[in-house]
């Protein structure tokens, strides 16, 4: 009996060693983010993904707007090495992609501890999405790729964090 629980504490001490922390160090923003947070007022909260498929490059800042009809807003954009995209989206921007096909399914999911929606649409190449609203403003995550599972898109997600 005593070797069992010898046993069994050793397996219990690997597995909660080999665990990782839940207190990771948090990365430093790539300068699409930091452009961002410096060009809009610092009341608009910006999200960014503190994990990403290790398969997604540099992100590319393609819009940011302080001022005028559809601010504010930002775009910034994924490519990865095996095909697909992953844009960040606050308002509207470049990456709003005005003429996307209507979503096939609908789920709710939790986004920061708001309500959003799972977006999902496979007309001529799968699309995912997760939107969601925040004192009075639109973020959106959308994947164009074959490749990004549903379960990492939520893990993304998971991993949002603001940036000060």
């Amino acid at each position: 009996m005593r070797g069992f629980l010898i046993f069994v504490s050793i397996c219990l001490l690997t597995l909660t060693t080999c665990q990782p922390s839940a207190e990771a160090p948090a990365t430093p923003p790539e300068a699409a983010w930091v452009e961002a947070r410096t060009s809009l007022p610092a009341e608009v909260l910006i999200y960014r993904p503190t994990w990403l498929p290790a398969r997604f490059a540099e992100p590319e800042l393609l819009d940011v707007q302080a001022e005028g009809d559809y601010a504010p807003s930002y775009t910034i954009h994924y490519t990865s090495a095996e095909g697909g995209d992953l844009v960040f989206i606050l308002g509207i921007g470049a990456g709003a992609f005005p003429h996307a096909p209507r979503p096939e399914t609908q789920t709710p999911v939790t986004v920061l501890r708001t309500e959003g929606m799972l977006l999902t649409n496979t007309e001529n190449v799968l699309q995912r999405g997760v939107s969601w609203q925040e004192d009075d403003l639109s973020y959106r995550i959308r994947a164009v790729s074959d490749v990004l599972t549903e379960e990492e898109l939520l893990q993304v997600v998971a991993s949002l964090e603001s940036i000060e």
